[in-house]
């Protein structure tokens, strides 16, 4: 018995110098460059275009007859007043009604182009109270306020101020860049898909996509200490699905041991006790490779030795609302229908579960999933349209993404640069079928604070920060155009 005891200390002993000596070795994944210099800008006229821009409600329904086309022509026509060199050196050119296209030719034809987005139109505003007027544009605290400060007319209009002020300085890109400004990201992203459609046919094979995702985080990841730039290598799949049941109705006096209402009931609780199980694969795991060596001794020694302590990892992501959303295929019930009176049992019900899908599944393994977790045939289960499966995970090899990673750390130094999945759906799906490198990221710092704002109450962004967006892109568009 003494020797397998000493046997197994000594294993452990063995075990516990590897984990030691994996936790004090491993190598920093962070590009060393020297950040460039701040460039001036006129601030007042930049925070007034953009002030201007937010004023415009260019608001996405599901129903598109709810559009307002005049909105969307105004948006349009404050572009081509704003910026007047833009839209006389680029071409531009309207697809799917609303959505646009700008082109400015680089010099070498030979290289592919880069394709640069992002999208002007904004979720609803729901009826509670704002601290300052949702499409005001005003500007208080040092933060500018209004629906898309965050979401996403503070790329749209940062990236086309990067384009005047390059051309104002007589810059000219090697490489053809593309603008692809979508309008109904919020409904769907057809005018994106239109846009991809476009440049299909006209054989165009982008050598990079950047689109919008995350952000640089700050105090947005447990045990993070530096801020952390995020960039979307993937981003998750999505299907909603619609359970429904039929029964006889009747009387509520003499009711059966489960009305359909019961049954459905049950069958959601299932659904959200019994989960799609959890993984730190594709993105997720890029992310932990990317963040180690950043972390505290304690929390990198569980990162960096994840092949061991993987189990550990994925329960401690999933009892965080946003970690249990990078590690796993969510389950969401957004809507529960059934009954027209108290008194009288229903004859028809329905519930609609949505899911978020990580990559490495699909919209079939989640339908195979729901079957298997309810186990009630007498549950109709129908998939609603525009399902997708996750997007493909873009490379960390490339040079594309080396390139976005040096662009962040000129302008931000201090952040820690990681890679990450994108839990929402972006424009940047469609063009995954053109491109092999497509990047998610927003040069905007956000806080929890702030990131509530999306689709939320009292959208803002800091005004200095909105500025700095504008550097970036600068940087980012002299780098890219090489």
């Amino acid at each position: 018995m003494k020797k397998v005891l000493r046997t197994f200390l000594i294993l452990f002993a063995l075990l516990f110098i590897v984990l030691l000596a994996r936790t004090f070795l491993v190598k920093s994944r962070q590009l060393q460059v020297p950040a460039v210099e701040k460039i001036a800008l006129n601030s007042d006229l930049l925070v007034n275009h953009f002030v201007g821009a937010l004023k415009i409600q260019t608001i996405s329904y599901d129903e598109p007859s709810r559009l307002n086309h005049a909105e969307f022509k105004r948006f349009h026509d404050y572009l081509r007043e704003i910026f007047p060199l833009a839209h006389s050196q680029l071409s531009v050119e309207s697809v799917s009604q609303y959505s646009l296209l700008f082109r400015w030719e680089g010099a070498d034809a030979s290289l592919a182009p880069v394709v640069v987005m992002a999208h002007f139109d904004v979720v609803p505003v729901e009826d509670t109270p704002w601290k300052h007027p949702p499409f005001g544009g005003q500007i208080a605290g040092g933060y500018i306020w209004g629906r898309g400060t965050l979401d996403d007319k503070s790329n749209v209009l940062s990236q086309l101020e990067a384009v005047e002020h390059s051309l104002q300085n007589g810059f000219k890109p090697k490489r053809t860049i593309y603008f692809a400004f979508g309008h109904d990201e919020e409904a769907g992203g057809r005018g994106a898909a239109a846009i991809v459609q476009v440049l299909e046919a006209r054989g165009i094979k982008p050598d990079m996509v950047l689109d919008e995702g995350s952000a640089i985080l700050e105090e947005m990841i447990p045990g993070v200490l530096s801020p952390a730039a995020m960039i979307g290598t993937s981003e998750k799949g999505y299907v909603t699905v619609q359970l429904s049941m039929k029964g006889t109705g009747g009387h509520s006096s003499a009711p059966p041991p489960h009305t359909i209402i019961g049954e459905l009931s049950r069958a959601v609780e299932r659904l959200e006790e019994n989960p799609m199980p959890g993984r730190l694969e594709g993105s997720a795991a890029q992310m932990l490779d990317y963040l180690g060596p950043e972390l505290p001794f304690v929390s990198r020694f569980f990162v960096v030795n994840r092949w061991l302590f993987n189990p550990l990892l994925v329960f401690g992501f999933s009892k965080l609302r946003a970690g249990n959303a990078m590690v796993r295929t969510t389950t969401a019930v957004t809507m529960f229908n059934g009954g027209v009176k108290e008194n009288v049992l229903p004859s028809h019900a329905t519930a609609t579960v949505n899911f978020r899908i990580r990559p490495g599944e699909t919209v079939k393994d989640v339908t195979n999933h729901i079957r298997k977790t309810i186990a009630n045939e007498k549950i109709k289960i129908s998939e609603r349209p525009n399902a997708m499966n996750p997007s493909p995970v873009s490379s960390l090899e490339a040079q594309q993404f080396e390139m976005l990673h040096r662009t962040i750390k000129q302008l931000y130094p201090s952040v820690i640069v990681v890679p990450g999945v994108v839990i929402g759906a972006t424009d940047a799906r469609h063009y995954t079928r053109i491109c092999n490198n497509v990047y998610r990221f927003s040069p905007y710092r956000v806080t929890m604070e702030d990131f509530r704002g999306v689709h939320g109450t009292d959208e803002r962004i800091q005004v200095q920060n909105y500025l700095d967006m504008i550097r970036f892109y600068v940087q980012f568009l002299h780098n890219a155009a090489q």
